[in-house]
C-alpha cells in the first residue's frame, strides 16, 4: 500500500467512535470449540480473543474506539410474552450434545457478565439485536453477522464472518425490510408471517406499493387478521422503543406510516 493509498484510507475513519458487538455468536462458537473438553476459563479467554480480534479490525472505521458493549440475549424478552411460539421449535431439543451446549452457553453469558459487567448489555426485555439497534440508532458502530442487525442497521456495520464493512441503511430502506420480514416470517426464530408467502412474493408486493399500485389496507389483508399483521410486525422490528429505551411496541399507526414512507422514495 502507497502512502498515499494509506493517508486516504485514514481519512475515511471516523475520528472517534463507540463499538457495539453482538456477542451471541462468539459466545457459541467459543463454546463449540471446547466442546469435547469443557473448560470455562478456556472458553472465558476464547470469546475476549474474539471481542478483541473484532475490535481491532474496527480501526479500519474508527482512528479511536471510545466506549465497547458486548451485547447479549438472555432466556427472555418481550417476544416471548407476546407470542408463546417465539423460538419454540428450539426447545424441542432432545440431543444430549447440543443440550450440553446450550447449558453451556449460559454458563459462559453468566461469566462474561460477572467479569465485564460494565460492558455488556443484556436484559429480560430486549434480545442483544434489539440493543444493536439501539445503540446505531444514537451513531455507533456495530459489528454483527446477524441479516436482521445488518439490515436494520442506521449505522456502518463491520460482518466479522465475512471481513467486510456494510454501509448503514436509510430510514426508508429499514421501513422496507421490517414490512418484508413480517410477511415473510422466520422459521429459525418459530414466526409466521404470512403463510405460503416467501421472500420473492414479498418483496414483489413492496415494490408494488412503492409504485403506488398497492397501499396499506391490502398490506395488512395479507395475514388472516389486523391483529395478526401487527403482531408479527412486532416480533420482527427491532426498533420498538421509546426516548429512554423503554419498550413501546408498534402500532398499526406506525406500519401505516412505514408504508406511506417507502410510498414516497
Amino acid at each position: 500500500m502507497s502512502i498515499k493509498d494509506l493517508l486516504e484510507e485514514v481519512d475515511d475513519r471516523i475520528e472517534i467512535g463507540k463499538l457495539a458487538i453482538d456477542s451471541d455468536s462468539c459466545i457459541f462458537k467459543s463454546c463449540h470449540r471446547y466442546k469435547d473438553n469443557w473448560n470455562i476459563e478456556l472458553a472465558y479467554m476464547d470469546f475476549m480473543f474474539q471481542i478483541g480480534t473484532i475490535q481491532n479490525k474496527c480501526y479500519q472505521r474508527l482512528a479511536k474506539i471510545e466506549e465497547i458493549k458486548i451485547c447479549l440475549t438472555s432466556s427472555t424478552n418481550f417476544r416471548y410474552d407476546i407470542y408463546p411460539e417465539y423460538k419454540a421449535n428450539r426447545k424441542k431439543i432432545v440431543d444430549e450434545d447440543a443440550l450440553k451446549l446450550k447449558e453451556r452457553v449460559k454458563e459462559l453469558k453468566k461469566v462474561i457478565y460477572q467479569r465485564v459487567k460494565s460492558l455488556v448489555l443484556v436484559s429480560s426485555v430486549y434480545e442483544a439485536d434489539d440493543y444493536m439497534i439501539q445503540l446505531s440508532e444514537k451513531g455507533w458502530i456495530l459489528a454483527a453477522i446477524d441479516k436482521d442487525v445488518i439490515n436494520a442497521s442506521r449505522t456502518s456495520c463491520y460482518d466479522y464472518n465475512k471481513n467486510e464493512w456494510i454501509d448503514g441503511k436509510d430510514i426508508a430502506d429499514i421501513a422496507e425490510w421490517y414490512l418484508i420480514q413480517a410477511i415473510t416470517g422466520d422459521s429459525t426464530d418459530g414466526i409466521s408471517g404470512v403463510k405460503g408467502k416467501g421472500i420473492k412474493f414479498a418483496e414483489k408486493f413492496i415494490q408494488e406499493i412503492k409504485e403506488g399500485t398497492k397501499e396499506f389496507s391490502d398490506y395488512v389483508d395479507l395475514f388472516p387478521t389486523p391483529d395478526d399483521c401487527l403482531l408479527m410486525n412486532r416480533l420482527v422490528r427491532m426498533n420498538q422503543h421509546d426516548s429512554d429505551g423503554n419498550l413501546k411496541l408498534c402500532t398499526i399507526n406506525d406500519i401505516n406510516d412505514d408504508i406511506e414512507l417507502i410510498s414516497v422514495f
